[in-house]
Parts: structure tokens; sequence; C-alpha cells
């Protein structure tokens, strides 16, 4: 497995748009751009076919410091979930057979 890194991205989408790296760079962070305003504005995000971006509030709770034992509190936060959609699933081979122990 390999990891694909923002500079890697930004080179293949140039190359497939047939634009310079810098107007791909730009693509890029318009679309990552809007998507994290959305998100941060408290909105969802569903790119059909891709999947659902999605902030999500978690109560403040009680946790448990690991190396020491002693308790804490966890303050209330915003998360960002994440729902691939089905072309994603499918094309990555994630869910239904694939989780499947032979």
């Amino acid at each position: 497995m390999t990891t694909l890194s923002r500079t890697d991205f930004e080179a293949e989408i140039a190359a497939q748009l047939g634009a310079g790296r810098a107007e791909a760079k730009r693509w890029v962070d318009a679309i990552l751009g809007r998507i994290s305003g959305a998100i941060a504005a408290g909105d969802k995000v569903q790119l059909t076919g891709f999947g659902v971006f999605e902030p999500r509030d978690r109560l403040p709770r009680r946790g448990r410091n690991p190396q020491t034992g002693e308790q804490i509190d966890i303050p209330a936060q915003r998360q960002v979930k994440f729902r691939a959609g089905r072309e994603l699933r499918d094309s990555a081979k994630i869910g239904g057979d694939a989780r499947r122990v032979a």
C-alpha cells in the first residue's frame, strides 16, 4: 500500500486536466476549502457517489488517562464523520464480500 500525498494528488489532477501544477493546486485548495468551510459552518457535504462529510457534536464525558489511570474530563467537541458512497465502496472493495473471512 502506498500513500498519495497532496503534492502527488495535485500533480495527477494537473495531468488529467492538461493544466499547470499551480492551477491544479488552486483547484484542490478551492475544493478542500469549500468542504472545510461548510463543515465549520455546521453543514453536511454530500458528494454523490463519493461520500458524505458531516459534522458531529460529541458530548463532554469522563475518561481515564491510560498512563496514570487518573480520571479526566474530556470536553465537548465537534468531529467530522465520513461515510463512503456506494461507488467509492465498490471501487475500493470496502464492505460486502471483501470483509468476509473464508
